[in-house]
């Protein structure tokens, strides 16, 4: 019957790798601060992830973004829920697939990148083979980081709320 749901807790100062079958809600909670901290998350039902590192939070690819760059994900590495990702950190938070998505960028100092759905800039080329990676529900991403450069680029979804402080913001493509 499968796993019910996975948990994981780290406070490792690397990338936790987490992958799920599309039946299997997943939980990530990265607790380290460092500037190498962060998630790539593939597959799931229901995703959620709370990070406080300075790397990337992937959901929906098995790419390092920051270091290798992306490809439009294999079938099945998307989520299948919505999609939740807190970054009380500094990292970067790329989104590609689900239903709802919310990403919150908690920290008044963030000034990362936050890309949903089928962009350029996750690498998906916003191709029409990565159609696929935009979500089918609605978008609310929050960044409380104090007009610090952030990008914030939203494909997708049946609506989006985006809050920012003065940073770049792009709605659909």
């Amino acid at each position: 019957s499968g796993i019910g749901a996975v948990t994981v807790t780290s406070s490792g100062n690397g990338i936790d790798y987490v992958n799920a079958g599309p039946n299997t809600p997943i939980l990530d909670n990265q607790n380290n601060t460092a500037s190498g901290a962060g998630a790539i998350i593939t597959g799931g039902s229901n995703v959620t992830v709370n990070s406080f590192g300075g790397y990337e939070v992937v959901v929906g690819s098995s790419a390092d973004i920051n270091n290798t760059g992306g490809t439009v994900p294999l079938a099945g590495q998307t989520p299948t829920g919505s999609v939740v990702v807190n970054e009380k950190g500094l990292g970067d938070v790329y989104v590609m697939g689900g239903t709802s998505v919310t990403v919150i960028a908690s920290s008044t100092s963030y000034s990362g990148e936050i890309e949903i759905g089928n962009t350029g800039s996750d690498k998906t080329g916003n191709s029409a083979a990565g159609g696929f990676t935009n979500p089918t529900g609605p978008i609310i991403v929050a960044d409380y980081g104090a007009n610090n450069g952030s990008m914030i680029t939203v494909f997708g979804g049946s609506s989006a709320i985006v809050a920012a402080a003065g940073d770049q913001v792009i709605v659909g493509d």
